[in-house]
């Protein structure tokens, strides 16, 4: 077995990633395909079928490889391999890990884990941070959620550890989930509910925000200051020596963490206006996940 290549793999609801990677998070024979989300059956041969594939055209087995990495959207069992809930797949309570194993005819090494988290997981290997700083990744997209880790273990709780898109955000509509005022539909519904076009995208959105247009700009400006009170209050908490944003918004649009960074100065105290300077966009971009779900494997 080779100590110097895992298999990363990203699972979503509209692709699979799938990528040899290294110990130091390079990634090679990178492929995607749909997601046949018709059963979990169909879902599961879009995955063998990509593996097979990608181990085809690299003239590798998987005995030459570490292990496997998988990113799955929703809640899973670590340690009992199983994908147990997603809101966009069909892989309730699905016993991923024991299929792979019949499916190979082998015991494979197989290491498991939220998507966000093996996003969050390669994010901070990259950061080089000491042993004791905490680090923090927030990803942006259809959802809100955060990852925090230390010692190179990541924060999991009782299983809602990260879950800032339930936080309690005061708009002019009452309280609503910071996702309901900040995420990329949100984003969306409101500019869409002023101007009474239903066609109107997240994307174009920032275009209109890009051109002027004044409720575009008041749409991403109520997600900007959500988001900062959010941050404000995880770094009241957790003190981070490092935050990284990544997910759709951000990577579609960097320019919002300039404008989260201007909204958080204006309610960070001056001792903490440090953490300005270690807030940034992934250098990653969308293979963080496969790259974190590689990683995991070398653990």
């Amino acid at each position: 077995m080779s100590e110097q290549l895992s298999l990363g793999i990203d699972i979503g609801g509209t692709k699979i990633a799938i990528a040899l990677v290294d110990k130091q998070g390079n990634i090679s024979n990178r492929k995607e395909y749909l997601s046949d989300t018709r059963s979990d059956e169909t879902l599961f041969l879009t995955l063998t079928n990509g593996i097979d594939e990608v181990m085809n055209d690299s003239g590798l087995t998987i005995r030459d490889l570490k292990g496997f990495g998988i990113g799955i959207p929703g809640l899973v069992d670590l340690d009992k391999g199983v994908a147990v809930f997603q809101n966009n797949l069909p892989w309730e309570n699905f016993l991923i890990v024991k299929k792979l194993n019949e499916y190979y005819g082998e015991t494979l090494n197989v290491v498991i884990d939220n998507d966000v988290k093996m996003a969050a997981y390669a994010e901070y290997k990259m950061a080089n941070l000491l042993q004791d700083e905490v680090f923090t990744y927030i990803t942006l997209s259809t959802g809100i959620a955060a990852t925090t880790i230390i010692n190179n273990q990541i924060l999991r709780g009782n299983g809602f550890s990260g879950e800032i898109g339930l936080d309690l955000i005061y708009s002019e509509e009452g309280y609503r989930t910071l996702e309901e005022v900040a995420a990329g539909p949100a984003i969306q519904k409101f500019v869409q509910d002023k101007l009474g076009d239903y066609s109107i995208t997240t994307k174009q959105v920032f275009e209109l925000y890009k051109e002027g247009d004044s409720v575009a700009e008041k749409a991403i400006n109520k997600s900007v200051h959500s988001m900062a009170l959010s941050i404000y209050s995880l770094i009241n908490l957790l003190d981070p020596k490092k935050i990284v944003l990544g997910g759709s918004v951000i990577y579609y649009n960097p320019f919002y963490i300039e404008l989260l960074k201007d909204e958080l100065k204006k309610i960070l105290l001056d001792q903490q206006h440090h953490i300005l300077d270690s807030i940034s966009a992934t250098t990653l971009g969308r293979d963080n996940g496969i790259i974190g779900a590689g990683l995991k494997v070398f653990n």
